[in-house]
């Protein structure tokens, strides 16, 4: 009996509770652990993902002070970007070390996300009148349309 309550003593534990909570916690750590190991190894995924929304945030403050209508709730966007498209990367990155046989899924899944990030940052540089070209005015006339309305 007191060999019982030494072996609990020993390992800080006081009820049944708290082999509950150790034993979530140690569980908690591991995924953490093995998601942390993911991050590090795929990290220039995470670096291009913070490009390019760069870029387009870059982009979209630039024709935004151009054209002299500045709005800092439309600026704080970038965080939402960043923090979505992140938690995005990290899910079909952990996916695709779970199941080899989707090697093929932050490519399927980031590229459009991304490739319209660069449109809009190009369509912002264009309207800023940093890029200027008359076929691109063109292409870009049928892309992104809600930009160029007034809220």
């Amino acid at each position: 009996m007191y060999k019982k309550y030494l072996l609990l003593d020993l390992l800080h534990i006081r009820c049944n509770t708290d082999i509950l909570i150790n034993f979530v916690m140690a569980a908690i750590g591991f995924v953490l652990a093995k998601f942390k190991i993911i991050v590090l190894n795929e990290s220039m995924v995470f670096i291009a993902v913070a490009v390019i929304v760069g870029i387009d945030f870059v982009a979209g403050v630039t024709n935004a002070i151009v054209q002299k209508n500045f709005e800092s709730n439309k600026a704080k966007k970038v965080i939402y970007y960043l923090v979505t498209y992140w938690s995005i990367a990290g899910a079909c990155l952990v996916l695709q070390y779970t199941f080899k046989s989707a090697f093929w899924l932050v490519e399927a899944i980031m590229f459009p996300l991304l490739f319209v990030q660069l449109i809009s940052a190009v369509k912002n540089f264009n309207k800023a009148g940093i890029i200027k070209s008359k076929q691109l005015d063109s292409i870009l006339s049928h892309i992104d349309k809600h930009k160029d309305e007034n809220f």
